[in-house]
């Protein structure tokens, strides 16, 4: 695998910070002079009349780091473009010909400050700009493998990220749903419905069953059908309502055409379990929960009856937002108002 950190020393060799810049240009600024050294060592009978020795490096330089500078500033532009930015052979295509054009601008600026018509035939400017052109070629092969090998590492850390939030999710999940008070509650209440009424109790214990199955079958899932969060929602509300009773209104109004689409598992739990955790619900202040549909967004909106003190780890609905954002790139809207708190979940 490559080296992440010489990968992000040759990202920065390209960027536009001042410090990178500079080192950018002495490093071209040698290469152009050492090429001038070469070719004067393979060339030396041919000598450009009319303009003094140093002034052609000077000029060499300036003109090796136009070239340099322009063909960063068209990759940079043509990463931008999302219909270009695969389209690597008429990339090279674009910065080559340019690179072409530049060469034979520098060209015709020597001509006319040395005063020679016919400076292309020289042999020494033929090989600089033979190898001119391939440096412009080494130099477009690095910008091009470092843009894919960055590409390349950050889908890495997308997906490294997509995992640690699904873990947290899942953790944070069975974390709520098997700590000790929430068993507590619900064994306390199967051990009162088991004496005053086995009827009942026995449909408790099948939503108890029901509600820490899904929780084992979705823990893998990156997500679920409506339909089957619906279907674990329903046994999860009623172990709620056995313990709070007619304090808690719930209002499922979702069309069965949208059933086949998909969420984040136990994403309709965690938003009906922020609201209880956070809210009264009892005969004289009734929470009311509505889960609908709404402009191809999911709705979950309670009310408000805020408790004085909650205990909260505040991580629940920050996970879902993260989920949402490494799935699907998009954004879940909370919305909070005085009278109600609304989330809305984008349809996967």
């Amino acid at each position: 695998m490559f080296d992440e950190k010489r990968l992000n020393l040759l990202i920065k060799f390209g960027s536009y910070k001042p410090k990178n810049m500079a080192f950018r240009i002495l490093a071209i600024s040698l290469v152009s002079v050492a090429l001038f050294l070469f070719i004067e060592m393979i060339t030396p009978t041919e000598k450009i009349s009319g303009i003094r020795k140093e002034y052609i490096y000077i000029l060499g330089i300036v003109a090796f780091n136009s070239v340099s500078e322009i063909n960063l500033l068209i990759m940079r532009l043509l990463n931008k473009s999302l219909k270009l930015k695969w389209k690597i052979f008429l990339k090279v295509v674009i910065v080559v010909s340019v690179s072409v054009l530049l060469s034979f601008f520098w060209v015709n600026i020597f001509q006319r400050i040395s005063g020679e018509d016919k400076l292309i035939l020289h042999g020494s400017t033929q090989v600089t700009l033979m190898a001119g052109y391939l440096i412009v070629v080494i130099h477009l092969l690095l910008i091009i493998v470092s843009n894919l090998l960055k590409e390349s590492i950050d889908n890495q850390h997308e997906i490294a990220d997509l995992r640690q939030a699904k873990l947290q999710s899942d953790y944070n999940s069975l974390k709520d749903r098997l700590n000790p008070h929430f068993l507590f509650n619900n064994l306390s209440i199967l051990k009162s419905l088991i004496q005053y009424s086995p009827e009942s109790a026995t449909v408790f214990t099948q939503n108890f069953t029901n509600v820490y199955r899904y929780v084992l079958k979705s823990h893998g899932e990156k997500t679920v059908t409506l339909k089957e969060e619906l279907l674990f929602l329903h046994s999860y509300i009623a172990l709620h309502k056995e313990r709070i009773g007619e304090g808690l209104k719930i209002n499922i109004n979702i069309d069965d055409t949208l059933l086949q689409k998909s969420i984040p598992p136990m994403s309709l739990q965690l938003l009906v379990e922020n609201a209880i955790k956070h809210n009264v619900a009892n005969k004289l202040h009734h929470l009311k929960i509505e889960i609908f549909f709404e402009d191809n967004m999911l709705v979950v909106r309670n009310n408000l009856n805020i408790k004085e003190s909650t205990y909260s780890t505040n991580t629940g609905l920050q996970s879902l937002i993260q989920q949402y954002q490494l799935i699907e790139n998009r954004e879940v809207e909370v919305i909070k108002s005085e009278d109600y708190f609304m989330v809305k979940l984008p349809m996967i």
